[in-house]
């Protein structure tokens, strides 16, 4: 089997087990704090399509519908479980499809026109990509000129944070992700033709990059 097609199903599998117990812990305490980071980042304008790339069990989304008068929330994950899971938990807030909608589907193959959404949030998943590189100029094509793309993820500058990748990498038995300095996001970022506007670090270990697209 190709490596990447088994690291793939890895991952799936991975997260298929996860699908229940996603949402409880103290790593459920570090996404929601990063989720209301996210959303304070940027500003939701009214009638926003919005994309949640590996939107885990769906919380991005549920915030974003429930503060905010946006069009369409589209959160894309690999895992069917973690899908079934967002599904249940928009069920139950009562949440139609039309206004939340999740889907099973790669980061690099995104199933949507050209110039489709306004933003696209990609939170804490994008060390699982095995080609960074396709999957932001995937984002590119689906975002409208202007349109912004926020990530969040860990990063290496320094010692204590590479300390805290191989960390990472051990808990969760996941050898084959890769994390970047700064630097290698922005160049990988303006290589596809995105504009950096805001840069911070979160939480001391975690990078939010906020830019925006530039197709013109």
């Amino acid at each position: 089997m190709d490596e990447s097609i088994y690291i793939e199903e890895k991952t799936k599998n991975q997260f298929d087990k996860w699908a229940r117990p996603y949402d409880g812990g103290v790593w459920n305490l570090y996404f929601k704090k990063a989720i209301k980071n996210a959303l304070n980042i940027v500003e939701l304008k009214e009638n926003s399509v919005i994309l949640d790339l590996g939107c885990g069990t769906g919380d991005l989304g549920l915030a974003i519908v429930q503060r905010s008068k946006i069009r369409q929330v589209i959160g894309i994950d690999l895992s069917h479980e973690i899908i079934k899971t967002a599904k249940e938990k928009r069920l139950q807030k009562n949440i139609s499809d039309e206004k939340l909608k999740y889907i099973i589907g790669r980061a690099d193959e995104i199933k949507f026109p050209d110039s489709y959404f306004d933003i696209v949030f990609c939170l804490n998943s994008f060390h699982h990509y095995l080609s960074p590189e396709n999957v932001i100029k995937e984002i590119h094509r689906a975002l409208k000129n202007d349109g912004l793309f926020v990530l969040l993820d860990p990063f290496l500058n320094n010692y204590l944070r590479k300390g805290w990748g191989v960390f990472l990498k051990k808990i969760f038995k996941e050898e084959h992700v890769n994390y970047y300095t700064r630097e290698l996001i922005n160049h990988m970022l303006r290589n596809k033709k995105f504009k950096i506007i805001k840069q911070q670090s979160f939480l001391y270990f975690t990078l939010f990059t906020v830019c925006q697209n530039i197709k013109k």
